[in-house]
C-alpha cells in the first residue's frame, strides 16, 4: 500500500472533451430517417447484405442534402445521429410487429441440419449447414 500515493502524486488527469450536440440536425435525421428505417425492418427481406444496403442509401440520400463544406464538420454527429435513428427504428418495429428483420417470429428458429461422420484423417469433423 505505501507505493499507491507515490504512483497518485505523478497521475494526471486526462481532460474529456465535451460532447458537443445539434437538436436540430438531430430531429431532422430523427424526422427523415426513422420512418424508412422502420419501412426497411419491417419489410422482412431475408437477405441482410440487401437490408444494409437499404439502410445506407437513406444515410446517404440525406447527405446529399447537406452542403458539402458542412457534410465534413457535421460527419462524426450525422453517423452517431443515424446510428440512433437506425437503432430505435429496429428495436421498435421487432417489438411492435413481433417479427425480425429477416421475417421469422421472435419464437420462429432456422432450420438447421446436422452431419456427423467419421472421416479417415481427420480426429473430429461436424458440419451444420442452416437450410
Amino acid at each position: 500500500m505505501n507505493w499507491l500515493p507515490c504512483f497518485l502524486k505523478n497521475w494526471k488527469k486526462i481532460a474529456v472533451p465535451e460532447l458537443v450536440e445539434d437538436p436540430d440536425l438531430q430531429k431532422s435525421i430523427h424526422d427523415y430517417a426513422y420512418p424508412k428505417y422502420y419501412k426497411i425492418a419491417s419489410d422482412g427481406n431475408p437477405n441482410k447484405h440487401l437490408r444494409h444496403d437499404a439502410f445506407t442509401q437513406v444515410k446517404d440520400s440525406f447527405i446529399e442534402t447537406i452542403e458539402e463544406e458542412k457534410r465534413e464538420e457535421l460527419k462524426t454527429l450525422i453517423n452517431r445521429y443515424f446510428e440512433d435513428a437506425e437503432k430505435k427504428a429496429v428495436r421498435n418495429c421487432i417489438l411492435d410487429e413481433r417479427k425480425r428483420l429477416d421475417g421469422r417470429g421472435l419464437e420462429d428458429i432456422r432450420p438447421i441440419w446436422s452431419e456427423v461422420d467419421y472421416f479417415t484423417g481427420c480426429p473430429r469433423f461436424s458440419y451444420f449447414h442452416p437450410r
